[in-house]
């Protein structure tokens, strides 16, 4: 299969009745609007999400969005599809990827002749009424700050480095003298002004160095390749953690006693799923009888969105809030 796969376009043999043979060059664009309007159709599908394309979601309308979400890899005769969606809060997730596959492999094979080998879903969100379009906005210019903070911090460390060599490559084949070096840095250092510009670089560079080593940010892609993986003989389906997330969230957004919270997710290879919240409650909350139906809510909407037994499901109260506090 993956030998037979190229990008941009596919052409594919016809015989006609007299026997004659023509071929028929279809475009990867022409199968993602394909893939794309069969996913649109599909119930509990809110939106596609724009995996391959900056994630962004975008509403099921249009050629132009239809095609949003929708990578292919078309060969001469097959043809493999990955679909990222975000669904409607209550789906049965596993329910939707597979009719979205039944839906996509019929449409392209019956209008396009090919066949498809693999419809892989990504489940990237749910939609509730907790995830507000400026939570999600706010989530993604953080994602370009950190993504700048990075380049800044590799531009930084790689000038460094450019000076160190020019430095070292000018003191080996004699062009710089060692007692010049010398003396411009007694000059520098007796120099308070500049002592303490200096001071603030190198607390700039200490702290560049300890984010580049202990926090390394994840990209987008890796983090919506974190997730539940299942498979079937039509292709694969990941529900990411993003997804889990969002279900507990809103399941603990309707507890009027939780003042805040925040949800921590975990699997190991075996799809084995445990849950750990963090939460704010309000101080007249019965704290047991509270942390009982949350656990009984959570395990339920869970295994009803994506037939997946909670393992452990930890909660910590953090805080009590003072009802004058909340006003």
């Amino acid at each position: 299969m993956d030998e037979n796969i190229k990008e941009k376009e596919s052409e594919i043999v016809v015989e006609n009745k007299e026997g004659e043979t023509s071929s028929i060059k279809i475009a990867d664009d022409v199968v993602s609007v394909i893939a794309g309007k069969a996913v649109s159709e599909a119930p509990g599908v809110y939106a596609m999400a724009g995996g391959f394309a900056g994630g962004i979601s975008e509403v099921l309308s249009g050629k132009k969005n239809l095609s949003k979400g929708i990578k292919v890899e078309v060969g001469e005769k097959e043809a493999k599809i990955d679909v990222n969606i975000i669904v409607e809060y209550g789906s049965r997730i596993p329910d939707v990827a597979f009719d979205i596959q039944n839906r996509v492999k019929a449409a392209v094979e019956g209008m396009t002749g090919l066949k498809v080998v693999a419809v892989n879903v990504h489940v990237q969100g749910v939609n509730t009424e907790s995830v507000t379009d400026s939570e999600e906005e706010k989530e993604e210019l953080l994602e370009v700050i950190m993504k700048a903070i990075d380049k800044i911090i590799l531009c930084v460390f790689s000038t460094l480095i450019l000076l160190g060599v020019v430095l070292s490559s000018c003191l080996i084949f004699g062009w710089l003298d060692l007692t010049s070096i010398y003396v411009i840095a007694l000059n520098v250092i007796t120099n308070q002004t500049i002592c303490n510009v200096l001071i603030g670089i190198n607390v700039f560079l200490l702290i560049c160095s300890i984010k580049g080593i202990f926090f390394i940010s994840k990209t987008k892609e890796e983090k919506l390749s974190e997730g539940i993986l299942l498979q079937n003989e039509d292709g694969k389906l990941l529900i990411t953690k993003e997804t889990i997330t969002s279900i507990v969230n809103s399941i603990v957004s309707g507890f009027d006693s939780v003042k805040s919270s925040k949800t921590y997710i975990d699997m190991d290879e075996n799809n084995d799923l445990s849950v750990s919240l963090t939460i704010e409650v309000d101080e007249n909350a019965v704290i047991k009888e509270l942390s009982n139906n949350i656990q009984i809510k959570v395990k339920d909407a869970i295994k009803k969105s994506i037939d997946v037994d909670v393992k452990s499901l930890d909660i910590n109260v953090k805080d009590m809030v003072k009802q004058e506090e909340n006003a």
